[in-house]
């Protein structure tokens, strides 16, 4: 679902961050 991906990005995204 939509909802999955917006998940999945946002984890990907806060990973990113961390760097």
């Amino acid at each position: 679902t939509l909802l999955w991906l917006f998940w999945r990005l946002l984890l990907y995204w806060s990973r990113i961050k961390s760097m």
